[in-house]
């Protein structure tokens, strides 16, 4: 046996084409099923909804969750652009629900659940990419719970990495978007 055929298989992120936005592989009610799929999976502490400054409706961490790691598959990253994306998505408005999310909101909560960010982005792209490879198209037409549903071998060699980094790619694109947005 030589010795490549016993190396595990090293996935590049070239060949992997990640979609710049999911919304362009996916049907945008898919992607929102993805992403709360994704999010119920996170784990996040269920912890008490995040005061506001002005009295307005307070959101939960989950809501947030959803919100970032959605507008992220959809190459939305600036804060700011993600406040604008309320007004322009209805799918943006739906895992908000219907509470405007405040540019440095979305900040704070970037910085504290960093982690919780990266993992539901890498599920939610490999599912993305799975549906967009035809390895999964249960996933679209909402017959089967998406997290569940088996996945091809392929799919299965592929693991979560290469969409892990891609995931903390977009998310430090993120962060660089705002800092400038904060430098001027």
């Amino acid at each position: 046996m030589t010795t490549s055929a016993v190396q595990p298989l090293l996935w590049q992120k070239s060949d992997i084409p990640i979609a710049d936005d999911a919304r362009n592989r996916i049907d945008r009610h898919a992607l929102v099923r993805l992403v709360l799929a994704a999010i119920q999976m996170a784990g996040l502490p269920v912890v008490p909804a995040t005061p506001t400054r002005d009295g307005s409706p307070q959101f939960r961490p989950h809501i947030l969750l959803g919100v970032l790691t959605y507008c992220y598959a959809a190459g939305v990253f600036a804060s700011a652009d993600i406040e604008l994306e309320f007004t322009r998505d209805t799918m943006v408005r739906h895992l908000c629900a219907d509470i405007y999310p405040e540019a440095d909101r979305l900040r704070h909560f970037r910085r504290g659940h960093r982690k919780a960010i990266q993992r539901c982005l890498a599920e939610v792209l490999r599912r993305v990419w799975c549906v967009q490879e035809g390895l999964e198209d249960r996933i679209t037409d909402g017959s089967a719970d998406p997290m569940v549903t088996s996945l091809d071998t392929h799919a299965a060699m592929v693991g979560i990495l290469p969409f892990a980094n891609e995931a903390e790619e977009r998310i430090n694109r993120a962060v660089r978007l705002d800092c400038w947005a904060l430098d001027y």
